[in-house]
């Protein structure tokens, strides 16, 4: 074997290895071969033996695979296809041609799915060890930290150790090694969609101005410093990506959102659904028919899930819905008003966020004053004049400006008494606070 893998120049190095170019002395092809240095402690040759015996039990497209390899004595070694560069010297390009992450990190998904699934944690996931050719021929490589789930390896990591590469490991990761799962996996995929987009920056804001809104969901669950908020498996992350990517059909994903509604109705642990039905609205957003349906049967059970762990994008779906209820073109029906303003008294009750509260209560006056719709109408009348969260009453006195052609109807239908302070001021504007 050793004299088949002809060294040809040295290409790469890290801490304890070397990457040379080889040549098969018996078919002309060229690989890359991977060596120990001479000299390696016995836990890094211990490290490098548990790579190549990983990466042979996976055989998958998108995950490295080892040509030959000599690890039964020094030189260690294994000789594995040539790649072109890796995804860390590509993310400043693929930041300025966002179209390509999505191919990109399909394939990551694929080849971190198919390790996962023989049960292989690979723990040190990371642009660096990403080869590519193109942006559709990509491999994830270097399983040195690796271990296979239940296997020895997990009784001999250390407590304490700090395994990974800082940004793109779990939190748990550097409080007890042995104790990371699939998790941590899903954690460092989350930092990489978010790098891909951002390029090699050395913080996390999911909210950066070129993450595309509809894919910061996912990237928020990934990174959820409590592991037990993260996708549970990376194949439900890559389910949740594929949808909110735009890679499944619209049809299929208000066929899918009905399901997981109608599952909502009959558990009482809706934290799962509830963030896969948040994945489905927001692959969705844009469809203005979609969002209204779906919120229309949003158990309320829901409305706290999606708050808490989604406030951003709850706050998008809220607004979305909205629209649609007060838009006077959409000719809903008297009698299907009624069925709205019930919705939104639901929603409304079950919120605790006053932006949430005061888009919905917004709407409800649109609804109910611009159609005359007496039913909405003492609708909203009774929710405004319940008590109102700080800030919710100056924040829906706000989103009132717009309808100010109604404002003096709905006043003669209002106790003053009974209205907060900045709601008295929209209603009653002629008249003193202290007048109540």
């Amino acid at each position: 074997m050793s004299q088949r893998y002809l060294d040809v120049s040295l290409i790469g190095e890290g801490g304890f290895g070397q990457v040379y170019l080889c040549t098969d002395s018996t078919t002309g092809q060229d690989y890359a071969k991977k060596k120990l240095l001479p000299g390696a402690t016995p836990s890094e040759v211990e490290r490098f033996v548990r790579e190549v015996r990983l990466l042979s039990l996976l055989d998958n497209e998108h995950v490295v695979k080892v040509v030959g390899s000599h690890i039964s004595s020094a030189p260690y070694y294994f000789v594995m296809p040539l790649y072109r560069t890796s995804l860390e010297k590509e993310l400043w390009d693929i930041s300025f041609q966002p179209s390509r992450a999505v191919p990109i990190f399909n394939r990551i998904l694929a080849g971190v799915r198919h390790a996962h699934e023989h049960g292989v944690i690979h723990r040190d996931l990371k642009p660096q060890n990403v080869l590519m050719n193109t942006d559709e021929d990509c491999v994830v490589s270097d399983f040195g930290l690796g271990r296979q789930l239940d296997a020895e390896t997990t009784r001999k990591t250390m407590t304490g150790d700090k395994m990974g590469s800082l940004m793109f490991s779990a939190p748990e990761q550097f409080a007890d090694a042995k104790d990371t799962d699939v998790r941590a996996d899903v954690y460092s995929l989350g930092v990489i969609i978010y790098i891909l987009y951002v390029g090699p920056i050395a913080y996390l804001d999911v909210n950066h101005h070129k993450i595309p809104a509809h894919l910061r969901s996912v990237i928020r669950r990934a990174t959820r410093p409590e592991r037990e908020q993260r996708y549970a498996t990376v194949a439900e992350m890559q389910d949740a990506w594929m949808t909110v990517s735009g890679q499944r059909t619209t049809a299929s994903a208000v066929e899918q959102m009905n399901a997981v509604i109608a599952s909502l109705a009959k558990t009482t642990d809706a934290t799962g659904l509830t963030d896969r039905l948040h994945d489905l609205m927001v692959s969705n957003i844009d469809d203005k028919k979609v969002i209204f349906d779906a919120v229309m049967k949003l158990p309320v059970q829901a409305v706290a899930l999606m708050e808490a762990r989604y406030p951003d994008t709850f706050h998008t779906i809220i607004r979305t819905f909205a629209e649609v209820v007060a838009d006077p073109f959409m000719n809903h029906g008297f009698d299907f008003m009624d069925t709205i303003g019930k919705q939104c008294r639901r929603l409304y009750d079950a919120s605790g966020d006053v932006e949430v509260r005061s888009e919905i209560l917004s709407c409800v006056y649109a609804l109910g004053y611009g159609s005359n719709r007496w039913f909405v109408m003492r609708l909203f009348n009774d929710l405004v004049q319940q008590p109102k969260l700080p800030g919710e009453g100056m924040m829906l006195a706000e989103r009132l400006q717009k309808h100010t052609e109604w404002q003096e109807q709905a006043a003669k239908q209002l106790s003053a008494a009974r209205l907060d302070f900045h709601l008295r001021a929209f209603f009653f504007p002629d008249n003193p606070a202290d007048d109540f």
